[in-house]
C-alpha cells in the first residue's frame, strides 16, 4: 500500500513539473515599449539611454531613471512620453562634486507627503519635502519637488 501511494505521488509530481512549466511560459509576452534606438519599439524617446530606476505612485505616471542622459523622464502605460508625448515632464539630475555628468540609477517616490518634514529640498529661498527622490552611480543623493526646482531635482536630502 505504501509503494502504491508513493508512486502515485510521484506521478503527480512528474505530471505537475511537466505542465507548469508550460502554462507559466504561456502566459507573457514581451512587449518592448519605448526605446531610445528608433524601430526597436513602439515608442521612440532620446532621453531612455540606460534607463535603470523605476516608479510609479498611485496614478502617476512611471519615472525612470535615465543613467546615460543624467535624466528622469515620465512615461504612461502605454510608453509614451508623458503627460504628452509633445510635452513631456523631464527632470534632470545633477552631478555629483568633480563629476561632469549626472548619473543616476535609483528613484522612490515619497510617500511620507503631508506627514513628514523629511527629505526637503530646497533652492536657497524655499523648502518641501522631494515628491521623488533619486541615488547616482556616484553616490549623491537628491530630491525633485515641482515646485522647488522646476524641472531640476538637487538640494541633497
Amino acid at each position: 500500500m505504501k509503494i502504491m501511494n508513493a508512486l502515485k505521488y510521484l506521478a503527480a509530481m512528474v505530471l505537475m513539473a511537466w505542465l507548469f512549466p508550460a502554462a507559466a511560459s504561456a502566459q507573457y509576452v514581451r512587449t518592448d515599449l519605448t526605446s531610445d534606438q528608433p524601430g526597436v519599439a513602439a515608442n521612440t524617446s532620446p532621453h531612455l539611454v540606460n534607463g535603470w530606476g523605476l516608479v510609479q505612485l498611485g496614478t502617476s505616471p512611471f519615472w525612470i531613471s535615465d543613467n546615460g542622459t543624467s535624466l528622469s523622464t515620465l512615461y504612461n502605460g502605454l510608453g509614451q512620453l508623458s503627460p504628452t508625448p509633445q510635452n513631456p515632464l523631464v527632470v534632470e539630475v545633477p552631478p555629483a562634486p568633480g563629476s561632469t555628468q549626472g548619473s543616476p540609477t535609483g528613484v522612490v517616490g515619497n510617500i511620507t507627503l503631508g506627514t513628514s518634514n523629511e527629505f526637503k529640498v530646497s533652492n536657497g529661498q524655499a523648502s518641501a519635502p522631494a515628491v521623488f527622490i533619486f541615488a547616482t552611480l556616484d553616490g549623491l543623493i537628491v530630491g525633485w519637488n515641482p515646485n522647488i526646482g522646476g524641472t531640476n531635482a538637487g538640494g541633497g536630502v
